[in-house]
């Protein structure tokens, strides 16, 4: 029977019933006859033995040597080259699970219990094969589903640290405008100050102008009175006879030297009058400048408020930088623990990938050999279509001494049942006279 001797520690091959075989190729589509198992036949066996083959190699024999069917030239040698071919890669799959004693007696003397040894190894190695490659399997989807996971959670840190930037490059910007804003605010703030002491200065100095305006208005009416009374004296001396000249004279002069200083006095005040136009309009230009920093004043307020505005969106924007860091190391907690089940994963494959390897390796070298025999037997199709005439001529005579062998095996046949017969009739001559002699 036929045993697996290496690497027992790796699988086991339990003895599998007709009926778990039978099932088990049932489920791959595959029929399997009863007969075929129990009564095999070299022709049957090949049949088989090329059933398994294409199932677990996925490659077969007609494939190969398709150009060598349709030659008519090759069609002699098709059945020896499709046996040696299947005994070939047969041995190959067996030796590449581990099993070494196959031969070819295996296939020209099919004995039904080392034969269904075969398939009860296939079907053994191959359902261990689909449960290490769903292991497998399920290990590489769990690690593509930890990558697809790493790759989310890479692609949220780098959201997070590009909204970050975005955030500090913005916060720098408005802390900028801020310092500006403060600077201005600063240089208005000195600038009313001094307008506020020059409004002082120049309500001070209106509020003297206006008692001297009002001290001058009262100097122009008693001077107009004055002037009144003098032109009514002047009447009254016009219409009244002098008798002193001299006094006449030096009252006209006194009076003349009075209206002089009337008049010098009068311009004087003019003068003072002008210049208290010119004040009255530079307090009007301040006014203005007032209103100018009242708008200022009100310019101010809004920056102040914008500046309020400003720090409820920064506050804003430091608590979510906070979350996000949260949320970073959050994330990076949970990285590294899917980088550590990653390594385990990692680990667990590479260990998978030695067992596999070990399985397929030979497997493989089996698929290599008869594609390098296919090559072979392809390239030496003319060695063969020049020995043709020599094989045929080979073939005659071993027909020949085939025949004759024959004749002599039928002549050595012949011989042996004459002398069994012969043998049969003494032996029954001797039990009659034994019987003879018992009975007297």
């Amino acid at each position: 029977m036929l045993t697996r001797n290496k690497r027992q520690d790796t699988y086991t091959i339990p003895e599998l019933s007709l009926k778990e075989i039978k099932d088990y190729f049932l489920e791959q589509q595959i029929q399997i006859s009863t007969n075929d198992l129990l009564k095999p036949t070299p022709e049957s066996t090949v049949k088989m033995f090329d059933i398994f083959l294409d199932f677990f190699t996925g490659h077969l024999f007609t494939d190969s040597y398709a150009t060598t069917k349709n030659n008519p030239d090759m069609q002699d040698l098709e059945d020896t080259l499709h046996l040696v071919n299947v005994y070939k890669r047969m041995s190959s799959l067996l030796n590449s699970i581990g099993v070494y004693n196959f031969s070819i007696k295996h296939i020209l003397k099919p004995e039904p219990k080392k034969f269904i040894g075969i398939p009860s190894i296939l079907v053994n190695f191959s359902m261990f094969r689909d449960m290490k490659g769903g292991i497998y399997k399920e290990a590489v989807d769990s690690l593509q589903s930890l990558n697809d996971e790493r790759e989310e959670i890479i692609n949220k840190i780098n959201e997070i640290m590009i909204n970050n930037k975005k955030t500090e490059e913005e916060q720098r910007r408005m802390a900028l405008e801020i310092v500006e804003m403060i600077r201005e605010e600063n240089a208005l703030i000195e600038k009313s100050k001094e307008l506020s002491t020059f409004l002082e200065e120049v309500t001070k100095i209106d509020n003297e102008y206006a008692l001297r305006t009002e001290k001058i208005k009262d100097s122009i009416s008693n001077r107009k009175l004055e002037l009144e009374k003098l032109k009514q004296e002047i009447q009254i001396y016009q219409s009244n006879l002098v008798s002193d000249p001299e006094e006449f004279k030096s009252s006209i002069l006194r009076k003349s030297e009075e209206a002089e200083r009337e008049e010098t006095e009068e311009k004087n005040l003019q003068k003072e009058i002008n210049q208290l136009v010119k004040r009255i309009d530079k307090i009007h230009q301040i006014f203005i400048n007032l209103q100018e920093i009242n708008n200022l004043i009100e310019t101010i307020d809004s920056t102040d408020e914008k500046f309020e505005e400003f720090n409820n969106e920064n506050n804003k924007i430091t608590n979510q930088i906070k979350e996000n860091e949260a949320i970073l190391k959050s994330l990076k907690i949970k990285y590294d623990h899917e980088t550590r089940k990653k390594e385990n994963i990692y680990q667990k494959i590479t260990s998978l990938k030695e067992k596999e390897k070990l399985y397929s390796e030979n497997f493989s070298h089996s698929v290599k050999d008869v594609k390098k025999e296919y090559e072979e037997a392809i390239s030496s199709h003319e060695d063969y279509t020049k020995r043709k005439a020599e094989i045929d001529r080979k073939k005659s005579d071993l027909e020949y001494k085939l025949i004759e062998i024959n004749s002599k095996k039928e002549i050595e046949i012949d011989e042996l049942m004459n002398l069994f017969y012969q043998l049969k009739e003494s032996i029954v001559n001797l039990v009659r006279e034994s019987k003879l002699t018992n009975e007297k």
